[in-house]
């Protein structure tokens, strides 16, 4: 008997749910449509907040890839620097090993800036696919 009485104490009450005093979808009085100039305003903040998100995230989307373009421009900066420092390096060493063979230094040069000609020219030549799928 005690749960019956629980049922009925849960059970929600259908006359304050259908009051004709309570504006609302319950009651009979509808809120009022909106007016022209009511919707337009809606319709215009809602285009004005989705440029602004829409800008937001560009936003941060632009500042997240220039601090990538950031790092990878001066990765490959370093990179290209250190590179052309060895190049340097090397190539003094090898023309004071030849100055040393040669014991003078237009014969090492001439020898230096051939090897670099052929290389640069080796390199500027076009590569032929030798793929099998033509």
């Amino acid at each position: 008997m005690q749960d019956g009485a629980k049922l009925e104490e849960a059970k929600p009450v259908p006359e304050l749910a259908a009051t004709e005093d309570m504006p609302g979808p319950a009651g009979h009085e509808e809120a009022p449509s909106p007016s022209t100039f009511e919707l337009a305003r809606r319709v215009l903040v809602g285009v004005v907040q989705a440029i602004e998100d829409g800008a937001d995230l560009v936003g941060a989307s632009v500042r997240e890839e220039l601090g990538q373009f950031k790092e990878d421009l001066l990765r490959g900066l370093a990179g290209v620097l250190l590179v052309a420092i060895g190049a340097g390096l090397v190539t003094a060493g090898l023309a004071l090993l030849l100055h040393g063979w040669f014991g003078s230094w237009p014969p090492v040069l001439l020898v230096l800036g051939g090897i670099y000609l052929a290389v640069g020219g080796w390199l500027c030549i076009p590569r032929r696919d030798s793929g099998g799928d033509r």
